[in-house]
């Protein structure tokens, strides 16, 4: 296989955090699309899937059960607690990279 060559994978292969498979088929299918097809560069891809993992990680700690319960002011609002603790999570990328990440699956993808 070339290295210009996309490799095929399957999204049974692409592990979603709970809340996303919780939420249907669709929504898991979204999720899968949204890594695979708009992110075109490695580093985004896995940049944005830590940040998204972490505020949903975040969500259900604040009592959040259905991810269509999130929007864009509970995305605000882990940001904000992100600039108050400062946890060795929030010092791995910048907030708006966090944030970028974060709204753009939410508005675009699942609640949009």
């Amino acid at each position: 296989m070339w290295d210009s060559e996309l490799a095929v994978v399957s999204i049974d292969s692409f592990l979603a955090p709970a809340l996303i498979t919780r939420a249907g088929p669709s929504t898991r299918k979204k999720f899968f699309e949204f890594f695979t097809v708009p992110i075109r560069n490695a580093h985004t891809r896995a940049a944005y899937y830590r940040a998204i993992e972490q505020s949903i990680s975040w969500c259900k700690r604040a009592g959040y059960q259905d991810l269509e319960d999130i929007e864009a002011i509970t995305v605000a609002a882990y940001i904000e607690t992100l600039q108050l603790v400062r946890t060795d999570a929030a010092r791995d990328s910048p907030h708006s990279f966090r944030a970028t990440g974060i709204t753009s699956f939410l508005e675009n993808d699942v609640n949009g």
